[in-house]
């Protein structure tokens, strides 16, 4: 990494404000409107191509019982999971944004299977009981979180998942390839606010996403915080690494 990007990490590492909730909620309020269509130019369409790689990697048996998404946006990932979801399936999904929340409950008649919508924080959910799911998935949330939340949210997902269960997650992540890293960072410095600049007329909301994926890295932390819970795991990178699927199961007891 170039002084210039550890010097930006760093600065940004020691700004906790930028992973507390009320915070993230804020950036995710301001952004609803136009976050969906934004992230499909920007990323020019492979956004949903991830996402549906993401519940592929699913086990279908999985889909035939209860399950959770979280960080749900508007519910962009139910799409993909209405694909394999079977009749007896059922969905909660989480988000601390009530503006993201709204555009999910439009997006949630749709669809056939059930979907509980719930307005908190995924790392201090007050429904969701040890050992209930069948699945955990979750498509581009994971930056948004600090090292230590990562290890909660890793925590959390072992004691949520029945034995046997499944989670698939996924995120955008810096690309190993010297060439690709650098038009990754271009892409990362600027493609991104201009695209906030194009839709919201704020380019300053989008280039905050552009910096927690830098922060995030290739995710190494979130995979050593699934590892150090025991759970069995396999690490996808999609598009020479521009993105990173976690995907794997809690082991039977």
């Amino acid at each position: 990494m170039k002084q210039k990007e550890y010097a930006l990490v760093k600065q940004i590492s020691m700004e906790d404000h930028v992973y507390q909730q009320e915070s993230v909620a804020s950036l995710f309020d301001h952004m609803s409107k136009t976050y969906g269509i934004a992230n499909y130019m920007c990323s020019f369409g492979f956004i949903e191509r991830w996402r549906h790689a993401c519940i592929q990697y699913l086990p279908t048996k999985s889909l035939q019982g209860h399950g959770v998404d979280l960080m749900s946006g508007g519910g962009e990932l139910w799409d993909s999971i209405a694909k394999k979801m079977t009749d007896q399936g059922s969905l909660t999904a989480i988000d601390l944004s009530n503006e993201m929340n709204q555009k999910a409950i439009q997006n949630k008649q749709k669809h056939k299977f059930p979907i509980q919508l719930l307005d908190e924080d995924v790392l201090n959910p007050q429904l969701i009981k040890p050992n209930s799911l069948e699945f955990i998935v979750s498509s581009f949330g994971l930056k948004t979180f600090s090292i230590d939340q990562q290890q909660q949210l890793a925590s959390n997902i072992n004691r949520w998942l029945k034995p046997g269960g499944s989670f698939s997650f996924i995120e955008m992540t810096t690309p190993t390839s010297r060439l690709l890293k650098f038009l990754y960072m271009f892409y990362l410095r600027y493609v991104i606010s201009f695209g906030g600049w194009l839709f919201t007329g704020d380019k300053s909301s989008y280039s905050m996403l552009g910096k927690y994926i830098l922060l995030f890295g290739q995710g190494d932390h979130f995979l050593q915080a699934l590892q150090k819970e025991g759970l069995v795991l396999t690490k996808h990178r999609l598009f020479f690494g521009c993105a990173t699927c976690y995907s794997g199961y809690k082991k039977d007891l």
